[in-house]
């Protein structure tokens, strides 16, 4: 029995079937979810849990390259969408698009992981990075 990291079947099986460049995107509670997408509903009351929080367990077992969140959010939430960027790394690059571009990248991503956040425009894209352990004779 696996005894840490994420338990929920539904989502482990997202993550691990993610592969590089593939995209998730874990929601707030209003998302709407396109047809014919995988997704996971979390949603257990209002504001629980919130996209921070699960972007914290996932985060744990998932390799990003690239973050995309809607420029929305710097307007109507800046310290939330502040929160978020400092849980990665400098060096990976966080792209800002208008909330109607990130509803259409939405219908084309591997998966969605809804939450209960009420929080408006925390939905998070994120880029599958590879595993960083493939073999490289040249690094340039």
């Amino acid at each position: 029995m696996v005894t840490n990291g994420i338990q929920n079947i539904h989502i482990a099986s997202m993550l691990n079937f993610a592969q590089h460049m593939d995209e998730i995107i874990i929601c707030d509670i209003g998302f709407p979810i396109p047809k014919g997408v995988d997704y996971v509903d979390l949603v257990l009351k209002d504001d629980v849990p919130t996209v921070n929080e699960v972007l914290d367990e996932v985060l744990a077992c998932f390799s990003v390259e690239k973050v995309i969140m809607a420029e929305e959010g710097r307007y109507y939430n800046p310290s939330y969408v502040d929160k978020i960027q400092k849980k990665f790394d400098p060096c990976i690059p966080f792209q800002f698009i208008t909330h109607k571009e990130f509803k259409m990248r939405s219908q084309k991503v591997k998966g969605i992981i809804r939450t209960g956040d009420y929080t408006a425009n925390s939905n998070v894209l994120l880029v599958s990075a590879d595993s960083g352990k493939f073999h490289r004779e040249y690094h340039g």
